[in-house]
Order: structure tokens, then C-alpha cells, then sequence
């Protein structure tokens, strides 16, 4: 069975799509996913240990205030959920914000990302802070990229055979 030079054509075009298609739909958004879910553990990581060195030097120094003033930090940014401080015996000392329900057995998933950082200073350990942040943001702009990547992908496909002028 011979095929005509037109299909082959056509078919070489439309192997070239479908690639093009599984990249930009499938392997650059994922891989930029992974890019963004790493930012975001490494912001959160930062903050947790901002309130966890605050909270350190609160106690050291017998200044409580100054808890209040990095819980109020950490409070103004939107992706958190909460955040407390487990002294040394495991009682909640603080928690932001206030009316949170505290789970400390919560893990990393699909729309959270817990972070644990110890208070410690040269003196000795404080506890920990325990944080909770969620990933809508992530996944919201996951789902615009992929989107897009679609729409650009039904373009090309749909304008395989059209012959497009060059703009000079």
C-alpha cells in the first residue's frame, strides 16, 4: 500500500503538532510546576524561620512583645493558614490566627505545605513553629498555563493547513 506524497505531508505535520502539543500541555507546565511548588517551600522555609529566630530572641531576652510583632509579620501573607509556636513541653503558646484549628499531625499534599522549624539559640531550644500554607495559588496559575498552552495548541492544530503570510 503505497501513501500519497499529500499524507505523508499531513502526517508528518500532524506528528509534529501532536509533539508540540505534549510539550507545551504537558512537560513545560509540569516541569514549571515543580518549578514553582520549590520557590514556594523555600519562601515559606524563609518566613517560618524569620518568626522561629523572633521568637528565639523573644525568649531569650524575656521580650514577649516581640512575638506578637513576627506573628503579625507572617499574618500578612495571604498563603498562610496559620501559624503557632509549640513551646519546649508541647503547649500552644501562640497561634495566628487566633481562631485556627490546630493540627500538628497535618503533612505536605496536593493544596498544603507544612513547614516545622525549631527555636533554638546557642542557649538551649524554645520549642518550635509550626506552619501551614496553602498552594491555591499555585494551582490556580497551573491551571491558567495549561489553559493557555491548550488554546495555543487548538490554534496550531486547527491552522495546520493554512499557509500564513510572512510579515515583512
Amino acid at each position: 500500500m503505497k501513501i500519497s506524497l499529500t499524507k505523508r505531508i499531513w502526517l508528518t505535520v500532524a506528528i509534529i503538532i501532536l509533539i508540540f502539543t505534549i510539550l507545551v500541555v504537558g512537560i513545560i507546565p509540569n516541569k514549571q510546576e515543580q518549578d514553582f511548588t520549590k520557590s514556594f517551600s523555600k519562601e515559606t522555609k524563609n518566613l517560618t524561620s524569620f518568626v522561629s529566630i523572633g521568637i528565639s530572641v523573644a525568649m531569650e531576652q524575656g521580650v514577649m512583645d516581640v512575638i506578637r510583632e513576627v506573628m503579625a509579620i507572617a499574618r500578612k501573607d495571604k498563603r498562610l493558614k496559620y501559624i503557632t509556636y509549640i513551646d519546649e513541653v508541647g503547649d500552644t503558646f501562640a497561634t495566628v490566627p487566633p481562631e485556627a484549628q490546630i493540627d500538628l499531625s497535618t503533612v505536605d499534599n496536593d493544596s498544603i505545605l507544612v513547614q516545622k522549624v525549631m527555636c533554638e539559640t546557642g542557649r538551649g531550644s524554645y520549642g518550635y513553629v509550626f506552619a501551614v500554607f496553602s498552594k491555591k495559588d499555585i494551582r490556580d496559575s497551573m491551571d491558567e498555563i495549561r489553559s493557555v498552552a491548550m488554546i495555543v495548541s487548538v490554534v496550531v492544530f486547527y491552522y495546520r493547513n493554512s499557509s500564513w503570510p510572512l510579515a515583512c
